[in-house]
């Protein structure tokens, strides 16, 4: 999932303000990525991860799927399916 469909679901701003603190950010900044054409960085994907791990186990922001350019970088999105497996 993206950061912009995790908004799409998640359209309260306590929700959104939830997610901004725990990837140490803003919801300013988030929107920016979500909606203009500005990139996570590599540290700022890791931060959704984990942030949206916190607030919404079953809606991930994988970071293969904010920035596909560099997923190679990651492994989160096999590794999460595989610990939901053995959970």
């Amino acid at each position: 999932m993206t950061l912009k469909e995790w908004f799409q679901k998640h359209k309260s701003l306590d929700m959104r303000m939830k997610l901004a603190e725990k990837a140490d950010s803003t919801v300013g900044y988030l929107n920016q990525l979500a909606y203009t054409p500005k990139k996570a960085s590599v540290s700022m994907c890791a931060a959704l991860y984990s942030a949206s791990v916190k607030l919404t186990p079953g809606e991930v922001i994988f970071p293969e799927d904010e920035r596909p350019d560099i997923a190679e970088v990651f492994s989160t999105k096999q590794q999460h399916e595989e610990e939901s497996k053995a959970a």
